[in-house]
């Protein structure tokens, strides 16, 4: 396997947890666009019959990826061997009440859009995450410093990408996009703890021992693989927006959030993108985006602590 990039790219792949079909029964595609290597893929949340929101629903769907998540892939294939030979679900619910206790307290945490850009990266982008970083953490209520996820892939170029994770849930869209560019720029440049990250690789949790393996051999510089290893982001961008505002004299649709959102995306957010990913200087690496506006990035906090039974 080892130099074979088309056999890891199609191992990682069947690694990646989740479908597209399960993730769009919330939220719904609305804009494509692509800047240099910079590609964004805005969505809008859905509405449900009634004209309201989705939020609970999608929170209910991140809350049920926690152990996939948190727990290494080799603790969950122990739950699995440990089910096939006893029939008992005992250990599955020790790793699901110890994926929880990862989670903090803290109110204003962004760990659930963390865990929210993990389920997008790996059901939509087919990107498994490699190491469990929340695992990782050495005191519960402490947010792990760094990227806020390590996700692999082989390019269409060839090449192997790690994908740096960068999520920002901000009321306004401005600040959200500007915090979340420059943090992602300091990792892709090598200006923040990239260096401990990499040395993080050390860590990986693949349970396949071959594969990873031959994985590691990209991230040392003494390989020949090394030229083939390739630095990217994927980030997800979360913000308040107007357009779910109630109206008593009309009902909202997924129709009517769609125009606005696009009328949005393509009046002001866009060029506010490409203007901070130039002012950063990360205009022509891979930076993937996920955008979200929604309600209220406050709602979607307090949801999902509630959800996990933080509040």
């Amino acid at each position: 396997m080892e130099g074979n990039l088309d056999k890891i790219g199609e191992m990682l792949k069947d690694l990646a947890r989740g479908k597209l079909d399960d993730i769009s029964s919330f939220i719904s595609p609305v804009v494509k666009h692509q800047y240099n290597d910079n590609k964004v893929d805005c969505y809008h949340l859905k509405v449900d019959a009634n004209g309201r929101p989705r939020l609970t629903e999608l929170i209910k769907y991140m809350s049920l990826k926690i152990t996939d998540y948190a727990i290494p892939r080799s603790k969950v294939q122990a739950a699995l061997s440990k089910l096939a030979q006893t029939g008992s679900t005992e250990e599955f619910t020790r790793l699901t009440l110890e994926a929880r206790k990862l989670f903090t307290k803290l109110e204003q945490s962004g760990e659930g859009g963390e865990l929210l850009l993990f389920a997008l990266t790996e059901s939509i982008l087919k990107y498994p995450q490699i190491l469990c970083k929340m695992n990782l953490k050495t005191d519960e209520q402490v947010h792990f410093h760094g990227a806020d996820g390590v996700f692999l892939g082989v390019d269409d170029d060839g090449m192997l990408s790690v994908f740096w994770g960068e999520s920002k849930l901000h009321a306004d869209h401005s600040s959200a996009l500007a915090e979340c560019v420059e943090s992602i720029a300091s990792i892709l440049k090598m200006e923040s703890e990239i260096d401990s990250d990499i040395r993080l690789i050390d860590f990986i949790d693949l349970d396949n021992e071959q594969l990873e393996k031959a994985i590691k051999e990209y991230f040392d510089f003494n390989s020949p693989n090394y030229d083939k290893l390739k630095s990217c982001a994927v980030c997800l961008v979360g913000f308040d927006h107007v357009s779910y505002k109630f109206d008593p004299a009309k009902k909202l649709t997924n129709e009517d959030l769609k125009a606005k959102v696009e009328h949005s995306f393509n009046t002001h957010w866009k060029k506010n993108l490409e203007r901070k990913l130039a002012e950063n200087n990360i205009q022509f690496c891979k930076v993937i985006f996920f955008y979200l506006p929604v309600q209220s990035v406050d709602n979607f906090r307090s949801t999902f602590r509630k959800e996990l039974g933080l509040a």
